[in-house]
């Protein structure tokens, strides 16, 4: 009898100690579970980011590209307006000169 007495509180204490272990298991998971939705927040937010860094990269390759297309008609109006220049001075100097 004595034996039964003992094994069943040692059955209880085993049990009791089952539980314990249960819980901070339980705790476990919910911190766990926790920062497993903090990671996938951040994580989330960075696939955010770089998805609008991505945006605007092609917007300033397109304006950049756009520019650049624009350069030859700029350098041609720019010596348009350099030809005209050259002429009105040409024609200063040749009646200035021609004054003398």
């Amino acid at each position: 009898m004595q034996f039964i007495i003992e094994q069943q509180t040692q059955f209880t204490t085993d049990i009791q100690a089952l539980k314990e272990r249960q819980e901070a298991g339980q705790q476990q998971i919910e911190e766990n579970r926790e920062r497993i939705r903090q990671l996938l927040d951040a994580t989330l937010s960075l696939v955010r980011h770089g998805e609008e860094t991505d945006r605007r990269l092609r917007e300033l390759g397109q304006e950049t590209d756009r520019r650049i297309q624009e350069l030859p008609e700029s350098g041609a109006h720019t010596d348009r307006r350099l030809d005209a220049l050259i002429d009105v001075a040409g024609k200063l100097t040749r009646r200035n000169g021609g004054a003398n």
